[in-house]
């Protein structure tokens, strides 16, 4: 009979959050997508030290502006697409009437997605805020502020990202077909980023 305490949920858990990230890590799209969002991000680094025929410091502020700028684009469309395919993947396989008879309790499959979407998140700001500092470098400014990097981008972004990914997963778990899930992910993307356009926010 199989253990049902505690730590063999966190078992079952950690188990599943490994298969998930492990799946994703190594997939093409992730690592496409990854790719080119860093060569459309480094170009931008490399400016940083021009503004308006002067010349200025890419200070940690200018490369977190950056970030944002070129790179959130292609996490967002990362957390969207993988989202959908994690919490689509039994159904699709069309394993999910085999998956639900598994001795685990329900909801340490979605706590495993969650956290693997969750963690590809903060990889990615990590990699970027090396290619950010790695840009500092090569323009020979050392003073890289890595309090800024991580408040600004692996704690206050992250919880944006957190809200994000939560939200993702409820409309997938809803939607009665996947690209209709994908759809209104991207929509709610787009209105989000129109609504607070107009509000200059």
């Amino acid at each position: 009979m199989p253990g049902t305490g505690w730590k063999t949920t966190l078992s079952q858990l950690w188990s599943q959050l490994r298969v998930d990230f492990k799946s994703v890590i190594k997939s093409t799209a992730f690592i496409l997508l990854t790719l080119i969002g860093l060569l459309n991000c480094i170009p931008s680094f490399q400016y940083a030290t021009d503004g308006y025929g002067t010349s200025n410091l890419p200070i940690t502020y200018t490369m977190v502006d950056i970030i944002r700028g070129a790179f959130y684009l292609f996490i967002i469309a990362i957390l969207t697409f993988f989202t959908g395919s994690l919490v689509w993947k039994e159904r699709t396989a069309k394993v999910n009437e085999i998956y639900d008879a598994l001795p685990t309790r329900t909801w340490t499959g979605y706590v495993a997605k969650y956290t693997t979407i969750l963690s590809l998140a903060f990889l990615l700001n990590v990699v970027a805020i090396l290619a950010a500092i790695a840009s500092q470098a090569l323009h020979g400014f050392d003073r890289f502020e890595i309090g800024v990097y991580v408040r600004e981008l692996l704690v206050l972004d992250m919880l944006g990202f957190a809200f994000l990914i939560a939200l993702f997963m409820f409309i997938h778990v809803i939607s009665p077909n996947m690209y209709l899930g994908f759809f209104i992910c991207v929509v709610l993307v787009i209105v989000n980023d129109f609504i607070w356009g107009i509000l200059d926010i």
